[in-house]
């Protein structure tokens, strides 16, 4: 009963080209997708660089104004006329260091030349004069003779975090007085425009450290409107 085997069926045998191109395409399967691992992990692990500039060149330049309106442009003109001497509150008790090759004072300061008290030689004819002891009021970019310069590196705002992780960037344009000692005058900065609100915080926590050179009229430090944008971009 046992002496009789029964066959079995044939097993198929596998060619060697086959066997060749199997190992090929695995290998290239596997090859493409640690080439996709390791891109990814790479974007993960080297965020883009955060960068604030401004729109100013990173010297000191001019700042940026916005026009001022007619009545405060008129307030602003020198006088046709003539300095008036006053008489000093506080007499000091120690002679000050006469210099004797320069004048004491120039003649054309008070002459009059048919201007009124409080004027300048070179000034314009129908003109406000200065009041004693300096001058007052806000003044615009074109009322100015040196106009206030912003110091480079000097408050620049932080990237908003959250914005930053989001590869967000955007733009703030603030509007504010600079001061006669180069200091944001407080209560004077308004947000003019601005592309989110993050930005705008960012910006206003800033402006307090800023500093810049303050404007001039004929050599005396004056308040000035002064409007800049900021922008906040990613260095890719």
């Amino acid at each position: 009963m046992f002496a009789t085997l029964l066959e079995s069926p044939a097993r198929p045998e596998r060619s060697t080209t086959g066997t060749i191109i199997s190992v090929i395409f695995h290998s290239a399967i596997l090859a493409l997708a640690l080439m996709a691992s390791h891109d990814i992990s790479t974007a993960r692990s080297s965020p883009p660089d955060e960068a604030i500039t401004y729109v100013a060149p990173p010297q000191p330049v001019p700042l940026a104004a916005p026009q001022a309106p007619a009545a405060i442009a008129s307030a602003v003109r020198p006088a046709l006329g003539f300095a008036v001497l006053q008489s000093p509150i506080a007499i000091p008790d120690v002679l000050p260091t006469v210099d004797l090759s320069r004048a004491v004072t120039d003649e054309a300061q008070f002459t009059g030349r048919g201007g009124v008290a409080g004027g300048t030689p070179d000034g314009i004819v129908g003109g406000t004069p200065l009041p004693p002891g300096g001058i007052g009021g806000v003044f615009a970019l074109d009322a100015v003779e040196k106009a206030a310069m912003a110091i480079a590196g000097t408050g620049t705002p932080n990237y908003p975090p959250l914005l930053r992780d989001a590869g967000i960037e955007g733009t703030v344009r603030i509007r504010f007085v600079i001061d006669n000692t180069g200091r944001a005058e407080a209560g004077s900065l308004s947000i003019v425009s601005s592309t989110h609100e993050l930005f705008s915080g960012a910006v206003e926590r800033a402006v307090p450290r800023m500093r810049f050179k303050p404007a001039e009229v004929r050599g005396m430090r004056v308040r000035q409107w002064v409007e800049m944008p900021l922008v906040f971009s990613l260095r890719r």
